[in-house]
């Protein structure tokens, strides 16, 4: 609220607590009593119409509900005008948007100061500024027709849009003239406006055409683009894209993009445990030298073994140290073959 009218808010507000003071002393009569009613109502009908037209539609509740509950007391000796300005008080206190609520509000004070002037039987007087709708603050019908126009021209030129889905819509002047009315009369449903909108709902006007958000965002860029070019209120292009956002559901087509699979590591590659040969399972060189000594030994004096073939072999020291080294390098070789079969 801007600080002028704060302070124009203000006045009322104190004047009809002054207004309030004197009905209490009783000291005016009932016709005064109406009179600075229906004034009061007035002050503060004129300050809530600039808040509303301003843009800020709290404000101008929270005067008009205000003005409402300062008179409520006085409204005693006409109980079916209180009651009704209590229902209306009460219907409003949830409702939502705030322009319905200022609606209904200034339903109420109007209901209070026709009341008392029908009973007075006086002329309303000079009228309140009147509270605008969005439609008329867009500038009515040739206001909103003027920026339709201009967005048309500048979707269709706008690859960003994508106006002819892929070329699959030949738009003609025909058809360029009747999306406009359409248009027009969306705007008017939704703003306020007095003209009907009796085409389909967005849902199914959009169903199959496969608009993406990005494309549904890139027109919303040019509608806000052509509000301000229009020189429409910062507050009213706000306003508007609220309603416009509330499309997107019904619109966009898009379907969810995929999680992306998570990314699994490699099992990294163990390599295997060589195998040892039985050469080195056997200790080696050393180990194996030890066994063949201790067994040729053995066996030499082992008669069952006929190691000398009844006599037929002579082995002297000599011979057996021949024969052991036969017997290690026969078991040398064999572990080399092994090596190469494992791949060490």
């Amino acid at each position: 609220m801007k600080p002028k009218l704060i302070r124009s808010a203000a006045t009322v507000i104190l004047a009809m607590s002054l207004s309030a003071t004197a009905i209490s002393q009783d000291s005016l009569s009932k016709k005064d009593v109406d009179t600075r009613i229906d004034s009061a109502l007035y002050d503060v009908t004129d300050v809530a119409a600039k808040v509303f037209n301003g843009g800020n539609e709290e404000g101008c509740c929270r005067l008009f509900e205000g003005g409402l509950r300062a008179v409520l007391p006085f409204l005693d000796n006409r109980p079916e005008l209180k009651k009704r300005t209590e229902d209306k008080l009460a219907r409003a206190k949830n409702l939502l948007p705030l322009g319905d609520r200022a609606m209904l509000l200034r339903d109420a004070v109007d209901d209070i100061r026709s009341t008392i002037r029908k009973e007075r039987g006086s002329k309303p007087g000079i009228p309140p500024v009147p509270v605008k709708s969005l439609w008329d603050r867009l500038g009515d019908e040739k206001g909103v027709r003027a920026m339709i126009k201009d967005m048309m021209k500048l979707e269709a030129t706008d690859p960003k849009v994508n106006f002819t889905r892929d070329g699959k819509l030949k738009p003609t002047p025909e058809s360029r003239a009747k999306l406009e009315q359409k248009l027009v009369e969306f705007i008017s449903a939704g703003t306020g406006g007095k003209l009907i909108y009796a085409g389909k709902d967005m849902k199914t006007a959009h169903a199959g055409m496969g608009i993406t958000n990005d494309e549904f965002n890139a027109l919303a860029a040019i509608m806000t683009k052509v509000m301000k070019d229009h020189k429409v209120a910062p507050a009213d292009i706000n306003e508007m894209g609220k309603i416009v956002e509330s499309l997107r559901k019904d619109v966009v087509e898009e379907k969810p993009k995929p999680a992306p699979m998570p990314t699994i590591p490699p099992v990294p590659t163990i390599p295997p445990v060589p195998e040892k040969s039985l050469w080195d399972r056997l200790g080696g060189e050393e180990a194996v030298k030890k066994v063949v000594h201790d067994f040729v030994a053995t066996a030499a004096k082992n008669p069952k073994v006929n190691f000398t073939r009844n006599g037929k072999y002579k082995l002297d020291d000599m011979d057996v140290v021949k024969l052991e080294k036969n017997a290690r390098r026969s078991g040398e070789r064999q572990n080399r073959r092994a090596e190469k079969v494992h791949g060490q």
